[in-house]
């Protein structure tokens, strides 16, 4: 399984929604599209959290 494909397993598996796990990591909605999406991680300007607030997951 490759990340995007455990990025969707996951946020789906708690239920959550993109806006919901966005509002979590700090990012935009569209960065966990384009995260699932396969495309590139982040845009210059918007960080990727050094460490997930998302319960369970590590």
């Amino acid at each position: 399984m490759k990340l995007p494909e455990k990025i969707v397993t996951l946020r789906k598996g708690r239920g959550l929604s993109q806006e919901a796990l966005a509002e979590q990591l700090g990012v935009s909605r569209q960065a966990i599209s384009r995260w699932e999406g396969g495309l590139r991680p982040a845009r210059r300007g918007q960080p990727v959290p050094a460490q997930p607030s998302v319960p369970g997951v590590r």
